[in-house]
């Protein structure tokens, strides 16, 4: 498993170096990758738009099964998109969504070609970075299970609870999660493992849509 982590990490890695600026996106040929941040200025069933700063483009997720019927994407959302640009036709490009991160949401949606890994931007001494599955959950923490080892996140200082019922955001056992937080002044890792939750984004892998639904 940790070999694999690497690998789409390594993979992220160069994707990401040779992803397109904002600048190129209309000059963009068909089939190259496209990486691009950016605010939702409108939706459909078939996808969305975003402005990207230096121009609009159209997101296409019409064979997501995550975004079918009752999306959670909402106009002003802030988005970064990762997938293919579509630009066969000659007309405006749109991209073939593979991944999404929607900061509102906390949520980063992939497509089992993308991998299941999340690196956002990370400026702070002493903060950790994890990554795992919820394996228990009491009050406002929870244990997540990274693997080798389990570690307590407390999230009284998210400002809102990520594990009640309210909200897009309701975390529970099963759920995979990325967490990037602090350890306690009081604490060290050899003892008690609590991080204190900066940010927890829930990961989701799509499964893409049955063939005749």
């Amino acid at each position: 498993m940790n070999m694999l982590r690497i690998l789409f990490a390594a993979v992220f890695a160069v994707l990401a170096a040779s992803s397109l600026m904002a600048q190129n996106v209309k000059k963009a040929d068909d089939n190259s990758w496209l990486s691009l941040n950016g605010t939702v200025v409108a939706t459909d069933k078939a996808g969305f738009e975003m402005d990207y700063g230096s121009g609009f483009i159209k997101v296409q997720m019409n064979n997501w099964q995550w975004y079918d019927p009752n999306h959670p994407i909402q106009v002003g959302d802030n988005i970064r998109v990762n997938g293919i640009v579509d630009n066969d036709q000659g007309e405006k490009p749109i991209i073939e969504a593979s991944s999404i991160y929607i900061k509102d949401l906390n949520t980063y949606v992939f497509k089992k070609e993308a991998g299941d890994i999340f690196q956002p931007a990370i400026d702070q001494e002493g903060v950790f970075q994890l990554q795992g599955v919820i394996v228990d959950t009491d009050n406002r923490r929870f244990t997540m299970n990274l693997g080798s080892r389990k570690v307590i996140i407390d999230t009284t200082e998210l400002p809102y609870n990520p594990l009640d019922d309210k909200g897009y955001q309701q975390l529970k056992v099963g759920d995979t999660v990325q967490v990037t937080g602090e350890l306690k002044k009081d604490n060290t890792p050899f003892k008690t493992n609590v991080i204190t939750a900066n940010v927890v984004t829930t990961l989701l892998e799509d499964k893409g849509k049955v063939i005749g639904n």
